[in-house]
């Protein structure tokens, strides 16, 4: 039992980490102004507290198990805290957010101009970086952590899409392949992955940035995303404390 609650502890404080920056990549995005949110109440499957437990739960448990309870109630009581203070948005600058309860990603959607249809599948954090202790100045010693997103952008029914892959940082994006998607391609067992963005000419690479940027995919989308993720995290902790807290309480 003390075991799983060191375990308890290093997932707490896992879930808590605030994300930092990272190293640049060539095919990132310059900075620009900051994103607009608009946040939403919590749903029903996130309580609006924590349902304490009562002293004849607590007199038939031994000690070590009370001790437990406890500490599962406290960490809920503060992530709830935390989420309440920063709900998560519906909106990220012009998109529609979709949060996909229970899925390791999100969706976000928009149109663009007359016939453009924009969708982003962003992963929760699916890796993460360790700082140098010997580098990035106050940075040092924490994690960056990393998102991936899969855009797919169309034009009218019936159109090829073009999809991108990028790497989601803190503080910028980094695009890795691009692609227009063929019927042909769901008939091959290998098909082509798309090109590598960083083997482009420079001017290219300055284009296509242009030409993400101004349908909002850029910096600040990136910053968005790992705050929203951040919130989410919390909010997938807690519920999985409440579980644990009601096998506990049995």
């Amino acid at each position: 039992m003390a075991r799983f609650i060191r375990a308890l502890q290093r997932s707490a404080n896992q879930a808590l980490t605030s994300s930092s920056p990272c190293a640049a990549g060539s095919g990132r995005l310059a900075s620009g102004a900051q994103l607009g949110v608009r946040s939403w109440t919590a749903p029903s499957s996130f309580p609006s507290r924590v349902r304490t437990y009562g002293n004849a739960v607590a007199e038939r448990m031994s000690p070590m198990e009370a001790n437990l309870l406890r500490r599962i109630v406290k960490q809920r009581e503060h992530l709830m805290d935390s989420a309440s203070r920063f709900p998560l948005p519906t909106e990220i600058g012009a998109f529609d957010v979709m949060d996909n309860p229970g899925e390791q990603q999100i969706t976000l959607t928009r149109k663009y101009g007359e016939n453009e249809d924009i969708r982003i599948e962003a992963s929760t954090f699916d890796c993460c970086v360790a700082v140098p202790l010997t580098g990035l100045g106050p940075l040092k010693g924490e994690e960056r952590y990393h998102i991936t997103l899969r855009i797919h952008i169309t034009k009218g029914e019936g159109s090829n899409p073009l999809k991108i892959i990028c790497s989601s940082w803190p503080e910028f994006l980094e695009f890795q392949r691009l692609l227009v998607e063929s019927e042909q391609q769901h008939r091959v067992v290998k098909p082509y992955i798309g090109r590598y963005f960083g083997a482009l000419d420079v001017r290219f690479r300055k284009s296509f940035c242009q030409f993400f940027g101004e349908r909002g995919i850029d910096n600040e989308l990136s910053f968005a995303l790992h705050e929203y993720m951040k919130n989410r995290k919390k909010i997938d902790f807690s519920k999985w404390l409440g579980k644990v807290q009601t096998f506990v309480e049995q």
